[in-house]
């Protein structure tokens, strides 16, 4: 979620900055090695696989229905028709997509969870990869799909990531050329190696004019920099609180900083201590991109600690009424 704060900083702010194109410049060269954030959160999403669906959409619709009228209720400004119908006409594209996904969850994880083993997973993989990456992203079949921000990208990750937590990856990975090296350093070699020719891609095939469509989500490289990030840290054993107190507030991020109320708000905020730092510093700038994403991260996560108990309480008593 930190790469989608630090990626929205660029794309909604920097890009109107007249100031210090130097650093406007670096990072743009740090957006290029960014958009693999989305396909990542689906892939996590897929590997931990969406179970009791009815009750994820049920807490996904209490999460918006909340944001949507703390909002509302901050700028007095209500929008009867997202606060009646928050699941369908949320403001957020990503979420309208994930509640799609959540519908499919049980279809999906039937297929996954019964794959034959005479075909085995070619022939769920094969045929999305297919759709997603040769009709999808190399074609861009608009009647098929958005360049990635679409739901035939998001079962394609979520399939993969329900790959990835199979017995048949796992006997794939001990036939993997690991050497010597521990799988998380095999791993790490795998995504500086994507990153290099996500580079080379970039810088040549961009440089002749062609659109290498690097920011699309179903971009082959930004699928295969999530897969081998995402299996960096799985072969790492991160613990510590500060680990859930940031990942439990990831989503709840992502909701206020994009809301059209908030970000205009956040754009002012960033642009009071930006233009006076970056007129007399290159480094200074960029240190104020990176201490501001992260402030901004760690703010809302404080911020939304005061909604999950009282979710939580909502819940417990919605539920208990449901069962007498």
């Amino acid at each position: 979620m930190m790469m989608i704060v630090l990626w929205h900083l660029y794309c909604h702010f920097l890009v109107k900055s007249p100031t210090n194109h130097e650093v406007t410049s670096t990072m743009f060269i740090v957006s290029i090695y960014l958009p693999m954030h989305v396909d990542l959160f689906v892939l996590i999403t897929g590997f931990f696989g969406i179970r009791h669906f009815l009750r994820k959409i049920f807490d996904t619709y209490l999460l918006l229905l909340y944001y949507l009228l703390l909002i509302a209720l901050l700028f007095w400004t209500f929008d009867w028709k997202l606060l009646l119908f928050p699941l369908s006409h949320s403001p957020w594209w990503f979420m309208r997509t994930y509640i799609y996904l959540l519908l499919l969850a049980p279809l999906l994880n039937f297929v996954c969870d019964n794959m034959p083993r005479t075909t085995g997973w070619k022939s769920v993989l094969i045929p999305l990869l297919i759709l997603n990456e040769y009709f999808g992203f190399a074609w861009h079949d608009l009647y098929l799909a958005h360049f990635g921000f679409d739901l035939l990208n998001f079962v394609t990750i979520y399939v993969i990531g329900r790959y990835i937590a199979s017995e048949d990856f796992e006997a794939l990975c001990h036939r993997l050329p690991f050497g010597t090296l521990s799988p998380w350093k095999f791993w790490l070699y795998c995504f500086l190696l994507v990153q290099v020719l996500r580079a080379v891609c970039y810088y040549t095939i961009g440089g002749l004019g062609i659109n290498t469509h690097n920011w699309d989500y179903n971009h082959p490289l930004n699928i295969a920099s999530a897969v081998s990030f995402f299996q960096i840290f799985r072969n790492v054993r991160l613990t510590g609180k500060w680990i859930y107190f940031l990942s439990s507030s990831a989503v709840a991020v992502y909701l206020v900083t994009e809301h059209p109320y908030v970000l205009p708000k956040i754009e002012n905020m960033f642009f009071r201590g930006y233009n006076q730092i970056a007129d007399y510093s290159t480094l200074g700038g960029l240190a104020y991109c990176f201490l501001f994403t992260v402030l901004t991260y760690v703010v809302v996560s404080v911020v939304d600690k005061v909604r999950i108990p009282f979710l939580s309480f909502v819940k417990t008593k919605i539920t208990s009424h449901v069962r007498r």
